[in-house]
């Protein structure tokens, strides 16, 4: 799908999202910019989410991107 493809994911890793779109062109575009921390995609309720592992490099790498993340759990 738009060049993307699905992993699972196993353990009880805690996320952070990146970003929340209702255009799926809009979250891949971000994931695809994200690429280097190895987010994840999901669509909730109509809404696309951008997700990457909650560890401290995560937070700063996004933070130095100037984008803006919540816990998503």
């Amino acid at each position: 799908w738009n060049g993307l493809s699905l992993a699972p994911v196993t353990g009880s890793t805690r996320w952070l999202s990146a970003g929340r779109f209702r255009q799926a062109e809009n979250a891949v575009r971000l994931y695809k910019e994200l690429k280097p921390l190895r987010p994840g995609l999901v669509r909730l309720e109509g809404i696309y989410r951008v997700l990457v592992e909650d560890t401290p490099a995560n937070r700063k790498a996004l933070t130095q991107r100037n984008i803006r993340w919540v816990a998503h759990r």
